[in-house]
C-alpha cells in the first residue's frame, strides 16, 4: 500500500535488490509491483551488489538532485543509503 500511495502522489520510485537476476525478477513480477518503479536494478554481480553503488551511479546522481530516502530492511541497505548520501528508513516486515 505504501508503494502505491507514493506512486499515486507522483514520487519517483526506484527498486534496487541483490540476488539472482531471474529469481528476483520472478519475485517482483509475482508481487505485481514493477509498474510502480521508474527503474528496477537487480544486482547479481557480487562485486557490484549493495552496499556498493558501482552498478547504480546514475541513481546516485538522481538522488543528489532530490530529497531522497532509502527504505530497507538490513544493515546492507543502511550502508547502501550512506554510500548514496541519502537518508535511511528501516522497514520492519512483521508478517
Amino acid at each position: 500500500e505504501e508503494i502505491k500511495y507514493l506512486y499515486q502522489n507522483k514520487k519517483d520510485l526506484y527498486l534496487v535488490t541483490n540476488g539472482n537476476y531471474q529469481r528476483q525478477l520472478n519475485k517482483i513480477k509475482s508481487l505485481k509491483i514493477e509498474k510502480y518503479f521508474k527503474k528496477i536494478h537487480i544486482l547479481d554481480d557480487k562485486k557490484k551488489m549493495k552496499p556498493s553503488i558501482l552498478s547504480v551511479r546514475k541513481l546516485k546522481q538522481l538522488c543528489g538532485h532530490k530529497n531522497s530516502v532509502m527504505v530497507g530492511d538490513s544493515i546492507i541497505d543502511k550502508k547502501f543509503a550512506s554510500n548514496l548520501s541519502v537518508d535511511y528508513i528501516r522497514f520492519i516486515n512483521d508478517f
